[in-house]
């Protein structure tokens, strides 16, 4: 077996809308790497792509968390606590932006109110539900669902529990260090679509195009879905940031924290 291994930096970028109280924030996240590109294999057509687009992983994320700092950009107030945009890297390679920030946060790991996490939009119609992975918690769960019910929605949990995506993308190193994380995720309840239709577009996508050169623009993407959940959490990041008390994890935040570290 021959291997070559090369040492490479690769930088988180960030961004920040400074607010009253510039000693807390709020953290918007999503990670703008993927694979780079595949291996040539023999016979193959010499138009073959083997360029990893990442256009659904995490192009749409990225694209819905510039969406949302265009808006608190252009707000006519400033929130109370700060609100800070990350671009990890290398998260593909095993959430090591995420991680580094974790361990070199800008702010002390109790200055921050939530992280909310961005990893693939919804870009197939729009949903009953929001899928906030880790959203049980903490109080971000009560906090979002409150804000659900205003638009006759609801909040629902990862509904493949045993398959550990809380624990697969940037608020996960976040939530060890004690930040209240949420991660959006798949929804389930498409409005006017069979119950079954969630399930064939999960299936088709990861047997198809997760972490494929295939994971491209698509012109049947329906965007709707997706910008209603970025107003959802627009609304909630500038409510957490100007909330009079700070999130906090649910009862069991001893256990938790082992549980996440272990």
């Amino acid at each position: 077996i021959s291997q070559k291994v090369e040492q490479k930096i690769s930088p988180n970028v960030i961004g920040v809308l400074k607010g009253s109280n510039v000693a807390q924030g709020v953290l918007y996240t999503a990670h703008y790497d993927h694979l780079g590109t595949s291996a040539v294999r023999p016979g193959e057509p010499a138009n073959t792509d083997h360029i990893y687009n990442g256009a659904l992983d995490n192009a749409s994320g990225l694209s819905g968390v510039l969406t949302i700092a265009e808006a608190f950009a252009r707000a006519g107030a400033r929130p109370q606590r700060s609100i800070y945009i990350l671009f990890t890297t290398a998260e593909e390679s095993g959430l090591l932006g995420s991680e580094y920030f974790s361990e070199h946060p800008v702010l002390p790991a109790d200055a921050w109110a939530a992280n909310i996490n961005i990893d693939e939009l919804n870009l197939f119609g729009r949903t009953k539900d929001i899928v906030l992975l880790g959203a049980e918690r903490s109080t971000l769960g009560e906090a979002a669902s409150q804000l659900a019910m205003r638009t006759e929605r609801v909040v629902a949990g990862d509904p493949e529990p045993g398959r550990g995506y809380f624990f697969r993308s940037d608020h996960f190193p976040l939530a060890k260090i004690g930040v209240p994380a949420v991660s959006i995720s798949e929804p389930t309840q498409y409005l006017g679509k069979d119950p079954a239709y969630a399930k064939q577009l999960h299936d088709a996508y990861n047997e198809k195009d997760y972490h494929q050169p295939s994971d491209d623009m698509r012109s049947d993407w329906d965007y709707a879905g997706a910008v209603d959940d970025m107003r959802f959490l627009a609304e909630l990041g500038w409510r957490i940031a100007n909330a009079p008390e700070m999130p906090s994890y649910n009862p069991r935040s001893e256990e938790h924290t082992s549980e996440l570290q272990s």
